[in-house]
């Protein structure tokens, strides 16, 4: 899913011009594109003649798998109104502003705005590592290590909303001490923005255990990386924990683990809790961890959108869970054996992470 809240005059510059080769790809395949224009305007544009079709029109039916854009008219107010911008956090804008004011907006709210007036092509992105059990990942100087160097060119990519997958992720320790704790404050040290004038949200998912030991355990493990994620930033860090049992319909299919944020997606093939506590650059285990832009896909010309797919598959099945633990939680509240939630270390029964809203 690819939402793009852009000016008529960018659409068509995308279209005419070939310093954007990249966002041509994606207009033109999948994106829904709401513009800046009333409906009646659109419409004229949209039917196109023999005497004059309009850049929209010619856009349009050149490319096959390209959406019909739709008008916002009046609720085009993003500029005058910034909580519409947070509003969609998915959303990538073009906005009628300069370019400094763009990149403004868009360091202030972790959401990616460009400036119609001086656009630059969108980017690719993807990061994959194929871990080796025992393997020392740090860089020449030795100055980064472990997630930290994994994450290092991902530092300034826009985010607000991280939602991580991971069945097994508290469920190993060393010297007393959680790995998968220790591994999620490393994480969202190297990931978090420096800076946000809006909360910052993180969802995690992970497998109820309903032994009488994990049971005792897991206030502190819900404490410990609450508060410690928390004091990473000057700004409010919402640190939500969804507990699923196994058997429950849509978490038992979730093999793989997870992760999705604003514009990327990516999957860690054995958990998220890859490095070891005492030794920070040590592999665990062996591991794949793949990070992308969700139209990643796209951009490399591959035959299917399979970026886009796989993103639109593991949202529908986020959206699927959180439909069902809601339910359960509002019925049975912590009595409920399939579904625990807890929000800043409280219980609760509503998820919310904005980009499941």
């Amino acid at each position: 899913m690819l939402y793009i809240f852009s000016e008529v005059s960018a659409i068509e510059e995308i279209y005419v011009s070939e310093d954007y080769p990249n966002w041509q790809k994606v207009i033109g395949n999948q994106a829904n594109i709401y513009l800046n224009i009333d409906q009646p305007t659109l419409d004229s544009e949209m039917e196109g003649d023999d005497a004059e079709e309009s850049l929209l029109f010619l856009w349009y039916h050149e490319n096959d798998a390209a959406i019909k854009p739709q008008a916002l008219g009046a609720q085009f107010q993003f500029v005058d109104n910034e909580q519409t911008i947070i509003d969609q956090p998915l959303g990538i804008f073009i906005l009628d502003i300069d370019e400094a004011r763009a990149n403004e907006l868009g360091t202030k709210y972790g959401i990616q705005v460009y400036s119609s007036h001086k656009l630059a092509d969108i980017k690719d992105f993807e990061l994959d590592f194929d871990f080796e059990e025992n393997d020392s990942v740090q860089c020449d100087d030795g100055k980064l290590k472990g997630y930290d160097f994994v994450l290092k060119e991902f530092k300034s990519e826009k985010s607000n909303s991280t939602i991580i997958v991971d069945r097994n992720l508290f469920t190993n320790q060393e010297r007393m001490l959680n790995v998968g704790v220790d591994n999620m404050i490393r994480y969202f040290s190297s990931v978090l923005p420096a800076k946000l004038e809006t909360t910052y949200d993180i969802l995690l998912v992970t497998e109820i255990s309903l032994k009488r030991e994990d049971e005792i355990l897991r206030p502190k493990i819900i404490i410990d990386i609450t508060r410690s994620i928390q004091q990473l930033r000057d700004y409010p860090i919402n640190v939500e924990i969804l507990f699923v049992h196994a058997s429950t319909e849509h978490f038992k299919n979730t093999h793989e683990r997870r992760i999705l944020k604003n514009y990327h997606f990516g999957h860690s093939e054995h958990g998220f809790a890859i490095f070891s506590i005492k030794n920070k650059e040590k592999v665990r285990n062996d591991n794949n961890f793949n990070l992308q832009v969700q139209y990643h896909s796209l951009l490399n010309e591959k035959s299917e959108n399979v970026s886009l797919k796989k993103h639109n598959k593991l949202y529908k099945r986020l959206l699927e869970i959180k439909a069902d633990a809601e339910k359960q939680l509002k019925t049975q509240g912590q009595n409920d054996r399939y579904y625990r939630l807890f929000l800043n270390g409280t219980e609760s029964s509503e998820i919310t992470n904005r980009l499941l809203h």
